[in-house]
């Protein structure tokens, strides 16, 4: 089975047993523990030979995150999957996105983009998808100018890099 599948199955698992009320909270604190056992001292920790299934335990105990995260947390590691955590966590937020009808939209632009035309996107896709539309923004000089938008797996990319490319291919193959 791949990582990804597994991954899946894990995060599944954790909506199944976490109760309606603390489903965000459960998501924000999985995504921080994630986010922070990327760090390289704690991945040397965790994926060190030496550290025993006790020290790892200790230190998810250690971080007081009750049910269920912590005896989730304490089954990922002792079945070998501490890897994984960061792709659980996706996971487990695009269930949660998806029970909720909802959807994140990644905006790359090349110069920071002011909040009304962010919103006019946001208004844009929330129509085109039917599915209230939260955005994250990044600046990417890279794409020299316009955007480049991904949601729901699908990418709009109106970036000049983009226009350059599909310029290049009409002229070599016309």
């Amino acid at each position: 089975m791949s990582d990804i599948n597994v991954a899946v199955r894990y995060a599944q698992a954790l909506y199944q047993v976490t109760a309606e009320d603390d489903l965000t909270k459960i998501s924000q604190l999985l995504d921080q523990v994630s986010t922070s056992f990327l760090e390289p001292e704690i991945q040397n920790f965790l994926l060190h030979p030496q550290t025993t299934l006790s020290m790892k335990h200790k230190l998810v105990r250690s971080l007081d995150l009750g049910t269920p995260l912590e005896p989730f947390l304490l089954l990922v590691f002792e079945k070998n999957r501490a890897v994984l955590l960061e792709f659980i966590s996706r996971e487990f937020t695009k269930i949660l996105n998806q029970k909720r009808n909802m959807t994140v939209a990644y905006i790359r632009s090349a110069v920071q983009l002011d909040e009304e035309t962010v919103e006019e996107i946001q208004q844009r896709l929330a129509a085109l998808t039917r599915k209230k539309i939260d955005v994250e923004t990044t600046i990417d000089p890279r794409i020299w100018g316009g955007l480049s938008i991904e949601v729901d797996g699908k990418i709009i990319d109106l970036s000049l890099v983009n226009s350059f490319k599909q310029l290049k291919q009409t002229l070599l193959f016309n």
